[in-house]
């Protein structure tokens, strides 16, 4: 995918800490509408909510039409940009002055052949259209230029809307994305044999009782395809499967569980005011972002929480980190400086 990135400082007046808090639920909608605001809408609304912004940037052209009227109507992409987004949809050749979020207010015909001020500022002298930019919760501004299917699109929308890139590069996201989304079948899953040996929680604790070994627990939550790339390609990498399975009990625990569990001491039941289950509400203060992976040791003691998609090149080091007790003798960083992958590259 041809991308253009451009890096932004003028939403640096907007970023706010915002913390997902166990009592804010999971909302699901149904539809096949982007609902698109205004510049104005969105600085009030990202105020009170940091959000990633995605910008469409169309013309009179028939790739504009075409896009508009079929990405842009895709239940799926609707859907998503609809939860995870706040959106805008700006003509070229708008007639309106607009106030961007730095304050400055751009006006129509002064940009390049007489488009709009802030489609220069954004796009440069010489764009393609229809292109989009998205811009993450730091404020920084990626351009996509020319017309994109659902295909093409939907990784990007799922990179930025599910934060992978805090930690991951888009290029390094991407296959996995395709081995459990195939362009030929990309709204449905794989069938992938799991190598991880999962097991429940509360068979996990027995099992320690007489052969320990630390925890690791997945946390994930159905609704977030991070979760489902994590679990069908990350740790089904043979060699890191293997490993999880020789140093770990391994646990995949959804995060709206309805079961009530008696584990650590105390009895956790569902949600009932919000759809998490208490386990997880408790295990990760509140803060109910997902995938989450946990790694506790022996004796049930929490080592590390880890909020965020992870590859098995950056999951590797991290697991090896508490396999092998390093933890107790050095710094995480330190580690990474000897430490030397054992995985074997995988077809992409």
């Amino acid at each position: 995918m041809q991308a253009v990135r451009k890096s932004f400082i003028l939403l640096a007046f907007l970023i706010i800490f915002v913390k997902l808090n166990k009592a804010q639920p999971y909302i699901v909608i149904d539809t096949i509408e982007v609902k698109w605001m205004t510049f104005e809408q969105v600085s009030t609304a990202f105020a009170n909510r940091s959000k990633p912004i995605f910008i469409f940037l169309y013309d009179s052209s028939d790739s504009s039409r075409i896009m508009s009227d079929s990405t842009l109507r895709d239940k799926d992409i609707c859907n998503f940009l609809n939860i995870y987004f706040y959106s805008i949809r700006l003509d070229v050749n708008s007639k309106e002055s607009i106030t961007f979020f730095d304050g400055v207010t751009y006006k129509p015909g002064t940009g390049f052949n007489g488009m709009h001020g802030l489609v220069e500022k954004l796009a440069g002298p010489a764009p393609s259209f229809p292109s989009f930019i998205i811009f993450n919760k730091e404020g920084t501004g990626t351009m996509y230029m020319g017309g994109r299917n659902k295909i093409y699109m939907f990784p990007v929308l799922i990179y930025y809307g599910e934060e992978v890139n805090r930690r991951v590069t888009y290029d390094a996201f991407v296959p996995h994305f395709r081995k459990v989304f195939p362009e030929k079948n990309n709204t449905g899953y794989s069938i992938v044999r799991s190598v991880v040996k999962w097991i429940p929680l509360p068979e996990a604790l027995e099992q320690q009782k007489t052969n320990p070994k630390k925890l690791l627990i997945d946390y994930y939550l159905n609704e977030r395809n991070t979760s489902t790339i994590m679990y069908m390609s990350t740790y089904n990498h043979p060699d890191l499967g293997k490993y999880i399975n020789e140093n770990f009990y391994p646990v995949h625990f959804n995060a709206t569980s309805k079961d009530t569990l008696n584990v650590f001491g105390g009895t956790y039941p569902p949600g009932t005011a919000y759809p998490f289950h208490e386990l997880p509400v408790a295990m990760l203060q509140g803060e109910m972002f997902f995938p989450s992976l946990l790694i506790l040791d022996e004796q049930g003691k929490l080592l590390d929480r880890i909020q965020a998609y992870l590859t098995p090149e950056l999951i590797e080091p991290i697991l090896a980190f508490y396999a092998q007790d390093k933890h107790k003798t050095t710094t995480f960083a330190e580690f990474l400086k000897t430490f030397q992958s054992k995985l074997t590259p995988q077809p992409k």
